[in-house]
Formats: structure tokens, C-alpha cells, sequence
């Protein structure tokens, strides 16, 4: 997995998503990802979380990282948490979104009828706060994202988080970023006329994270998520959907990093299904 980087001055140890950090009272690991700042503060009897964000700021590609003597000098979005008897040890743990994701391409794709194409996409994940063992504090995503409604009307539908994609049809031009989680959506057309792609839904809690065993182009070892096959035998309408098991073979070795949300019951796979174009 790309690992933090660190910057001059860094006094304490350096860990990618899931490796644990300890530290000492007074100690604060802080985290630059994107365009939010994470620091974590532990002090005798309580942890401090401190969350900003900078709006507008141009999204940074490396994730930096740097543990301090000291706590911060400003209380921006501060969330105190009473301590337990747990590890004086803080960790990062990555997660897809909580709520489908409604994704749309920049420009529509026209797929032809008897066909099979993979479009390469690249989803935020939200932070998971781990200290001690397996505690967690909170969770927040490294981006703000956007609300939308998927369904017929305001009556039948749930809510969910828009997205954009350029729909790319080659892995290798996918930018990789720590903080992203990259997707193969297989889309198979069965059907006798030309398929429309401008939206779909990609069912991010039911979906786990895996992780490249070894580093990728970029050196980096990327998350991914498993295949997701949508299916198309006459039209939009009688789409079906189907999560993979693995990520696609251009991942490369993966190894298992966050389970699923949600498992994927019977009935909430139905439910996907029926709103996978809308």
C-alpha cells in the first residue's frame, strides 16, 4: 500500500492503512490526505481528534504523515473521547462509503449491442479511527461527498452519495491515490441496440477492500475493490448484478484488507439490483 510520507522533523514511526502507531501522552500523529487534516492527540485520560478540511485547496497525491511532541495549536473540529484501558496505540483503517454510490460518467458511453466492456473507476474511502486493539473512535471520509436520491420518485428510493468517473477502459490510466479505492465494473450487453451508460449504482457497503500484495506501476500498493458484473440481457431494465469474489486480474496478487459493511443478503442484493440504472 502507498505509504505516508514523512517530513523533515519527524520524530515518531510512519505506518500505511491498518499498521498501528504507538504512542506517548502529549504525543499527536497527524495525517494530510487530499484535502483534510487528521490529527490524533493522546493525552493521560483522553484522545483528541482534530478534523480540517480546506475547501478548494488542490487535492494533493501523496498521503503525509508526521508525529509531533506537542499537541496542535489551534482546536478546528476538535472531538474529545474519554479513554478506556485499551493500548496507548492509534491506527487508520480504510472503508467504502456507508451508502451506495450513484455514479455518473463525465460523458455518457454508448456500448454496442452482443458486447463486453469493462470501464476502471476510482471510489473515495471514509477513515476509520482504531486505537488499542480493535477499538474504534470514529470514522470520517477523506472528502466531503455529495447527497442524492436514486429512485422513482421522493416516495420509493433511498439516499445516496453522488460520484463522477470519466469511465476509463484502460487500468493504467486510472490516477492512483492512497485515499481511493479503484473498481473493474464489467458490463455485458446482451441486448440488440446500443446501451446508453450515464448513470449507475455501485453498492460500496457491500463491498470489501483488498490491497495489492505487491506495488503496482506507480510503486505504490493500491486498494481495490472486487469486480462488479452488471448484466444487461434485452435493456436497462432487466439488468442483473453480480459482486465478484476478487478483484479483476489487472490488480495483480491481493490480499484481504476490510470486510464489507453490510453482508450481502438475499434481499438487499434485490433491492440493488433493482435501482442499478435507476
Amino acid at each position: 500500500m502507498a505509504q505516508p510520507q514523512s517530513s523533515s522533523g519527524t520524530d515518531g514511526p510512519i505506518a500505511a492503512w491498518g499498521e498501528s502507531v504507538p504512542l506517548s501522552p502529549g504525543d499527536t500523529l497527524r495525517n494530510g490526505l487530499s484535502d483534510m487534516t487528521l490529527s490524533v492527540t493522546l493525552l493521560a485520560h483522553e484522545w483528541q481528534v482534530r478534523v480540517a478540511r480546506h475547501p478548494g485547496a488542490r487535492e494533493e497525491t501523496a498521503w503525509h504523515q508526521w508525529c509531533h511532541s506537542a499537541l496542535p495549536e489551534h482546536d478546528e473540529g476538535l472531538e474529545r473521547f474519554a479513554r478506556g484501558n485499551e493500548a496507548p496505540r492509534v491506527a487508520l483503517r480504510p472503508a467504502l462509503a456507508d451508502l451506495p454510490l450513484i455514479v455518473r460518467p463525465n460523458h455518457p458511453l454508448h456500448l454496442p449491442p452482443g458486447t463486453d466492456t469493462t470501464i476502471y473507476m476510482s471510489t473515495l474511502v471514509w477513515l476509520q479511527l482504531m486505537v488499542g486493539e480493535d477499538r474504534r473512535l470514529m470514522e470520517v471520509p477523506v472528502r466531503q461527498p455529495s447527497w442524492t436520491w436514486m429512485g422513482a420518485d421522493t416516495m420509493e428510493g433511498e439516499l445516496c452519495y453522488a460520484s463522477l468517473t470519466a469511465a476509463r477502459l484502460e487500468p493504467d490510466n486510472l490516477p492512483r491515490r492512497p485515499w481511493r479505492a479503484m473498481s473493474a465494473v464489467r458490463l455485458r450487453h446482451e441486448g440488440d441496440d446500443y446501451l446508453t451508460l450515464d448513470r449507475f449504482s455501485f453498492p460500496a457497503p457491500i463491498m470489501p477492500l483488498f490491497r495489492q500484495s505487491e506495488p503496482g506501476v506507480d510503486g505504490a500498493h493500491s486498494l481495490w475493490t472486487p469486480t462488479l458484473s452488471i448484466r444487461c440481457e434485452r435493456d436497462l431494465a432487466t439488468a442483473s448484478l453480480k459482486v465478484e469474489a476478487t478483484p479483476p486480474p489487472e490488480a495483480g496478487p491481493c490480499t484481504a484488507l476490510a470486510p464489507a459493511r453490510q453482508p450481502v443478503e438475499r434481499n438487499h442484493l434485490v433491492r440493488t439490483m433493482d435501482r442499478i440504472f435507476g
